[in-house]
């Protein structure tokens, strides 16, 4: 995912207490910057940039779960997804891709043994 400090994370559990938030507190005055990249080493995919800031984090599987991506003033989006038992995502923003508004993708991360290669593909 993007800028720490520019998204919460939300998960419903199957009672329905949500729990969750900021993955980084929103301070004009502490945090002037968007937060510092996280990398706990999950795989990257080969010909993509990974030079800006990101985290990554665990998710709690089988739960819904919901994306909330905003920046002071601008870009809100939400996207919800029910993680799967062992499954990589990737989500990503952007605020190029459609003019005038910010969006928000998800995909799977998978693995091809046969040419020992990850790639991104659609989630389901």
């Amino acid at each position: 995912m993007g800028a720490p400090m520019s998204y919460a994370l939300y998960q419903t559990d199957s009672e329905g207490k949500t729990t969750g938030g900021w993955v980084q507190e929103h301070s004009a005055y502490v945090n002037i910057l968007l937060g510092n990249t996280r990398d706990l080493g999950f795989p990257k995919l080969k010909n993509k940039d990974y030079s800006d800031t990101y985290f990554e984090t665990y998710l709690l599987p089988d739960r819904e779960t919901t994306i909330h991506h905003s920046l002071y003033g601008g870009c809100s989006v939400v996207l919800n997804i029910t993680p799967k038992k062992k499954a990589l995502y990737e989500i990503r923003y952007s605020y190029g891709d459609k003019t005038g508004y910010c969006v928000i993708y998800a995909k799977e991360i998978k693995y091809d043994a046969d040419m020992g290669i990850y790639y991104e593909d659609d989630v389901e």
